[in-house]
């Protein structure tokens, strides 16, 4: 029997809300410098496991990779900020990670140095805390006098009391890289953007994937600028029309969306899915790939049918069905800021009717027409 999938996809008005920034990492395997970290929008990483994120920090700096921290958490003035020794809205560096007993501790420095309004912390642990002992400083090597130097030494506990995002710029000179600008479409016409690349490789390779915009940073606030919704989806093509999903990273309104994934199969094409919906199309969006072998890109216009059968598979994959019998299923899936309505109707010579009223949101706006009722007929 034929199978006809029909989707349908509302997204959030990015002219209308700010998505707060958690603790969160950003990768970027490029030679780009840092300021494609510290000025970003990172993406998003619960601070609620601190234990993982502890983790992850050890993991990338034992890596060599250079980290930034931002520090500046919603909630917090910049009065507080200036009476504990730290700039708000401010990238610093990790310098290292040392654990004693239960005790986690942190080397940062302020790429300011001595100067500024606030250049060192003066909580738990700094320079001139009661804190020190005389076997602690042997054990984290602290020598020397204090001095306003920028360097000093954190809790992790007040790490994650003040600062608000972690950002990792994986550097690898053996990688090989690729960027491109991306084509967006207007927000009626898809979630996705106007460029899509097919992907073959010679040998198993990791891939790194990453979708950037322009910072808000470079906007005063009398700009009317937010993010948009962005995201990417990996497919293997496993045969005429069919997809499955091999990796994804969800659409939000951030500077930069991250992911890396596998690529396991030299005998396979891969469809790389940019998820960007524009109301304007004028945003300027950037696709960057880094790869840990030599890869095939091909980039080539966006075909909707078969952006279609990848969406498709994710929501069938990942979303709740409804079984309506007779091989007709209506699945529902939120995909970060997307939510996705996919129906099948499998039995030939049957059909079936679908509505769907959004009416009622708020802070909403859909993908189909552009309407927030929507109606269709599958047979």
């Amino acid at each position: 029997s034929r199978t006809v999938p029909s989707i349908a996809t509302l997204a959030p008005d990015s002219r209308k809300t700010r998505v707060p920034l958690p603790i969160a990492p950003r990768s970027s395997r490029s030679n780009a410098s840092l300021e494609t970290t510290s000025a970003s929008a990172p993406d998003e990483l619960s601070a609620e496991d601190p234990e993982l994120l502890w983790g992850q920090l050890l993991s990338w700096h034992e890596s060599g990779y250079l980290v930034a921290l931002s520090c500046g958490r919603h909630g917090l003035s910049s009065e507080v900020y200036q009476s504990v020794g730290l700039n708000d809205n401010h990238a610093y560096s990790l310098l290292q990670l040392r654990s004693v007993g239960s005790l986690w501790l942190m080397q940062i420095r302020n790429p300011w140095g001595g100067s500024g309004r606030a250049s060192e912390w003066r909580g738990d642990w700094s320079d001139h805390s009661a804190l020190w002992t005389a076997e602690m400083r042997r054990e984290l090597e602290v020598y020397s006098e204090a001095s306003e130097d920028g360097i000093f030494w954190m809790s992790f506990d007040d790490f994650l009391r003040y600062f608000g995002a972690v950002s990792v710029c994986m550097l690898n000179s053996a990688w090989h890289e690729y960027r491109v600008p991306l084509a967006t479409n207007e927000l009626v016409a898809a979630p996705w953007t106007a460029s899509a690349f097919e992907v073959t490789v010679a040998a198993p390779t990791w891939v790194a994937l990453e979708i950037l915009q322009a910072s808000d940073r470079q906007f005063d606030e009398a700009t009317a600028y937010a993010y948009i919704a962005i995201g990417v989806l990996v497919a293997k093509r496993r045969g005429r029309g069919l997809y499955t999903v091999v990796g994804s990273v969800s659409p939000l309104a951030r500077r930069s969306r991250t992911m890396d994934v596998l690529l396991d199969d030299p005998s396979a094409e891969y469809v790389v899915l940019p998820m960007a919906p524009d109301l304007s199309g004028q945003t300027k969006l950037t696709l960057a790939l880094s790869s840990a072998h030599p890869v095939v890109i091909r980039e080539a216009e966006t075909n909707a049918n078969v952006a279609r059968r990848v969406v498709a598979d994710l929501v069938a994959r990942r979303g709740s069905p409804a079984d309506y019998g007779e091989g007709m299923t209506l699945w529902t899936y939120v995909f970060g800021a997307m939510f996705f309505i996919l129906v099948i109707n499998g039995p030939r010579g049957k059909s079936i009717d679908i509505a769907v009223d959004a009416s009622a949101s708020t802070n909403m706006l859909s993908l189909r027409a552009g309407s927030m009722n929507s109606s269709d007929t599958l047979g």
